[in-house]
């Protein structure tokens, strides 16, 4: 059986099969998590391929409008763009008052960068 639509985790990979992408007569779609949105300031021969994926890709899957906003600056449509905003679910947990002298601990496995979410989980810790 064939595909009907192709997704491909992590920018910097669409980037490295754009022959392939070029090829396929299927809807492609192109998740962007982190490492891999910054490949072109590490690597500046990816900002041409990523500008490539971004002409052949039919919808780009961002984690935040910082990156959205990033990439309509370097030239991707902003309406192949959708935000995906992926967080933890922080409304699920309970709330709990905090104990007067105790302290808030927190384990984060991110940078601490407005983009990590930091809006959206500090709020739920006051």
């Amino acid at each position: 059986k064939h595909a009907s639509i192709a997704h491909v985790h992590w920018g910097s990979t669409a980037a490295d099969l754009l022959p392939t992408l070029k090829q396929l007569k299927i809807p492609v779609i192109v998740s962007y998590y982190g490492w891999d949105v910054h490949a072109p300031e590490r690597k500046h021969w990816y900002m041409k391929r990523y500008r490539e994926v971004f002409e052949r890709a039919d919808k780009l899957v961002v984690l935040c409008d910082y990156v959205r906003d990033l990439f309509i600056r370097w030239g991707c449509d902003p309406a192949k763009i959708m935000v995906w905003s992926l967080p933890a679910g922080v409304e699920e947990y309970p709330y709990r008052p905090r104990t007067p002298g105790e302290t808030t601990r927190l384990i984060i496995a991110a940078r601490f960068v407005p983009k990590k979410g930091y809006d959206v989980l500090l709020p739920q810790c006051t």
